[in-house]
């Protein structure tokens, strides 16, 4: 599988990319500012939705979310999981277009995990490569198989 990884200049980029690399993918990383974002496209917003910046930041916070089993992403495990966030903005509820499919939420209702109702897309709002996630090598492993 060839994957593009985004590099928003933080630490967690390569961890991401080495775990990538490691299950057998081609990673590709591309610098946020080195592309046209024409290139690749955000997918709640390509798709109609709108993001939300959050009140509170989630920098480090381990959350648990609920999975609804309803995403490959998610095979094997159980329904409620821990993630690690670092994030500000999420896609919001409000206009959620009818293309996608809301795979997972946080205990406080937001987004975690959307897939398209017809296209082999799927995101998520967290990172499975965080040693706040500790299902996240399956997490990543399943989308590879995809």
């Amino acid at each position: 599988m060839k994957t593009v990884i985004i590099d928003n200049y933080d630490s967690f980029t390569y961890n991401l990319v080495h775990l990538v690399r490691e299950l057998g993918a081609e990673v590709t990383v591309w610098r946020n500012d080195r592309f046209a974002l024409q290139q690749l496209e955000a997918i709640g917003e390509v798709f109609g939705a709108k993001l939300t910046n959050l009140a509170e930041v989630y920098h480090g916070v381990a959350t648990p979310v609920t999975q609804f089993g309803n995403d490959p992403l998610f095979t094997g495990l159980p329904k409620q999981i821990e993630v690690g966030r670092y994030h500000s903005w999420v896609v919001d509820r409000g206009g959620f277009p009818d293309s996608l499919e809301v795979t997972a939420v946080s205990d406080d209702g937001h987004i975690m995990g959307l897939k398209h109702r017809f296209y082999d897309i799927h995101g998520i709002q967290f990172h499975p490569e965080s040693v706040l996630t500790p299902l996240g090598r399956e997490i990543v492993n399943n989308w590879l198989k995809l």
